[in-house]
């Protein structure tokens, strides 16, 4: 088995789909730079935070046998507990397969990664190498 070494997503954006609060910058999520993209949220849920447009060149031959997503996060202030209520796919642009959110940590003062997905593990959906490589997969 071959694994895609890690890749930042080149397009982000704030997906109004869900939620009450928008991000803003949210194109800060294209690298582990520090610049980051932030939602004020008071016992409200944000919208979608859409990463996509991986640049993935997984072989058109290869059978997808797992998806494995990595979020680099952390909270600033406040009380309570800040945790992911969801954690999707998306395919060709349509939000899809099952919500991983349960997998996360909550949120800390400080950088960490929430890991969703592991080997053999599809999100409840198949996938094909194309589908993963388009300009629209994302999470």
């Amino acid at each position: 088995m071959t694994a895609t070494s890690a890749t930042s997503p080149a397009s982000a954006a704030n997906e109004t789909s869900v939620g009450a609060v928008a991000w803003s910058n949210a194109s800060n999520i294209t690298a582990s730079d520090n610049s980051r993209a932030t939602a004020v949220l008071n016992n409200q849920q944000s919208n979608y935070l859409h990463a996509y447009n991986f640049s993935f060149a997984v072989p058109t031959n290869a059978i997808v046998t797992g998806i494995r997503v990595e979020v680099e996060q952390s909270r600033t202030a406040g009380t309570g507990t800040l945790s992911d209520t969801a954690v999707r796919l998306v395919r060709m642009g349509i939000i899809t397969g099952e919500n991983h959110a349960a997998q996360g940590t909550a949120w800390t003062g400080t950088d960490a990664y929430s890991v969703y997905g592991e080997d053999g593990d599809l999100w409840g959906i198949p996938w094909s190498a194309g589908e993963i490589n388009r300009w629209g997969f994302g999470v």
